[in-house]
């Protein structure tokens, strides 16, 4: 620990450190650990945070860290884990958050990396994770949210990327999932959220994407999902909004 960092652990917390794994604390990054949260790494696992940044775990919450994973938090980066929330990185994960990103997982949110998969978050990025939501990424899946991107999973919501899923959000774009709302993306899809597009899922709606499909959008594009609709992709096929277009699926569409 250098540069004035700050490490604190009350209520009964514990943190647990072994087969060789190494912690950094640079540059007066501060770590909060309250009500008996608890932080686990083992196996060669590697956690750098640099440039004061903060990472905070309140009301039992849990992190777990496994089989060489890694994460890295630069530029005054800020995670905020509340109300039993889970965190798990297993098979070699790596996660980076840079220039001032900020998470936040609160209301029992669950989140699970397996299988090499990769999260890059940049230049003031936002991610909320609340009430219950649940995000799975496995099988080499890789998110980027560069340009000030916002992703809001509130009340329940569920997303899984598998079989080496990329999803891109840059310039600014927004992703909102509310109400038990799911969405499934496998067997290598790609989708790009580019120029402040905005893309909103509510009442359990459910978008499910296979076989090599791409969804881009582009130049404030907006896509509306409501009343528990449900969008398929399938065989490869290709979905592109640009220049402002705008999709709304309401009313149990299928």
């Amino acid at each position: 620990m250098t540069g004035a960092s700050q490490m604190n652990m009350t209520g009964g917390s514990q943190m647990n450190m072994s087969g060789g794994s190494q912690m950094n604390l640079t540059g007066g990054s501060q770590i909060n650990m309250t009500g008996g949260s608890q932080m686990n790494t083992t196996g060669g696992r590697q956690m750098n945070m640099s440039g004061g940044s903060q990472m905070n775990m309140t009301g039992g919450c849990q992190m777990n860290m496994s089989r060489g994973s890694q994460m890295n938090m630069t530029g005054g980066s800020q995670m905020n884990m509340s109300e039993g929330s889970q965190m798990n990185m297993f098979r070699g994960n790596q996660m980076k958050m840079s220039r001032g990103i900020q998470m936040n997982m609160t209301g029992g949110s669950q989140m699970n990396m397996t299988e090499e998969s990769q999260m890059n978050r940049f230049r003031g990025s936002q991610m909320n994770m609340s009430k219950g939501s649940q995000m799975n990424m496995s099988g080499g899946s890789q998110m980027n949210m560069t340009g000030g991107s916002q992703m809001n999973m509130s009340r329940g919501s569920q997303m899984n990327m598998t079989g080496g899923s990329q999803m891109n959000m840059s310039e600014g774009s927004q992703m909102n999932m509310f109400r038990g709302n799911q969405m499934k993306m496998s067997r290598g899809i790609q989708m790009n959220m580019t120029g402040g597009s905005q893309m909103n899922m509510t009442e359990e709606s459910q978008m499910n994407r296979f076989r090599g499909s791409q969804m881009n959008m582009s130049e404030g594009s907006q896509m509306n999902m409501s009343g528990g609709s449900q969008m398929n992709m399938t065989g490869g096929s290709q979905m592109n909004m640009s220049r402002g277009s705008q999709m709304n699926m309401t009313g149990e569409v299928k």
